[in-house]
C-alpha cells in the first residue's frame, strides 16, 4: 500500500512540475543548466534535455 502510494505521489509531482528526475526511487528536482539546456539529477546523475 504504502508503495503505491509513495508511485502516486511522485507521478503527481512529475505531471505538475517537468523538472522531477524520473528515474525509480528517486525523489528529487532537477537542476537546470539555462546556457545548455540541460537539466541535471544532483542524486542519480540523470540529464534531461529541456527545450
Amino acid at each position: 500500500m504504502r508503495a503505491q502510494a509513495m508511485r502516486r505521489m511522485r507521478r503527481r509531482a512529475a505531471a505538475a512540475h517537468p523538472l522531477f528526475c524520473s528515474t525509480n526511487g528517486c525523489t528529487t528536482l532537477l537542476r537546470l543548466d539555462s546556457s545548455t539546456g540541460v537539466a541535471t539529477c544532483p542524486i542519480c546523475g540523470l540529464h534531461r534535455r529541456v527545450n
